[in-house]
C-alpha cells in the first residue's frame, strides 16, 4: 500500500483481518468548483450542464446525469 506521501507500506497477511470491496455498487464523485460571489451563476450553470451532457454521452458507464447541488442564484442580504 502506498501512503499519500508516497511511502510504500508493507502489511503482513496475518495483520489483514477485513477486506472490503466498495467498487461493486453505485459510485459518486464530488466536484467542488470555487467561484467568485459576483460570478454569473446562470452562465456557470449552463457551462456545467453542457459539459455534463457531453461527458455522459461519451461514457456508457455513467448511468445517470450528474446533480448540481447548488444550481440557483443566491441573493445576498444587505
Amino acid at each position: 500500500m502506498i501512503s499519500a506521501d508516497g511511502t510504500l507500506n508493507f502489511i503482513p497477511n496475518r495483520n489483514i483481518t477485513i477486506v472490503s470491496n466498495k467498487s461493486r455498487h453505485e459510485m459518486r464523485a464530488l466536484v467542488q468548483i470555487p467561484i467568485f460571489p459576483d460570478s454569473p451563476i446562470d452562465e456557470i450553470n449552463n457551462v456545467i450542464k453542457n459539459v455534463n451532457q457531453t461527458i455522459t454521452s461519451q461514457f456508457p458507464a455513467i448511468t445517470q446525469s450528474p446533480t448540481n447541488l447548488a444550481p440557483y442564484h443566491c441573493q445576498t442580504v444587505n
